[in-house]
């Protein structure tokens, strides 16, 4: 029964490690965007958290070989890497919906009129 629960135990630490990472780092990312921006801030926080996925599969490998069978430090950090790289990728396209939902927002309330938001080719 001691083994089932600590393996219970571990699970749910592994889990609360990955939702905190997410959380945090989305977070991390509003405040960071303020002054870097928010392409700048997004690959910054990108790399750390393929870098932290990096450690953590770096930890898994090195329990694994000292005995300590954990599979959750291999699979896990695939997908935390897996996730950066994803967000580092559709960075851009975020950035576009955004505006592009305020825009419509602003029109919406009659702030702003239609002639305003026109982009002029070049």
């Amino acid at each position: 029964m001691r083994i089932g629960t600590v393996c219970d135990v571990d699970i749910k630490v592994n889990e609360l490690l990955v939702l905190v990472v997410f959380v945090c780092g989305k977070i991390l990312r509003v405040l960071l965007s303020r002054g870097l921006g928010f392409r700048k801030a997004t690959n910054l926080i990108a790399n750390c958290g393929i870098l932290l996925g990096m450690m953590i599969v770096a930890i898994g490998i090195y329990t694994f070989d000292s005995g300590l069978i954990n599979p959750t430090l291999l699979i896990t950090p695939v997908f935390l890497v897996y996730s950066a790289i994803m967000e580092k990728k559709t960075a851009a396209y975020i950035f576009l919906r955004s505006i592009s939902y305020k825009r419509d927002a602003l029109l919406k309330y009659g702030t702003i009129s239609e002639g305003i938001c026109k982009v002029k080719a070049r």
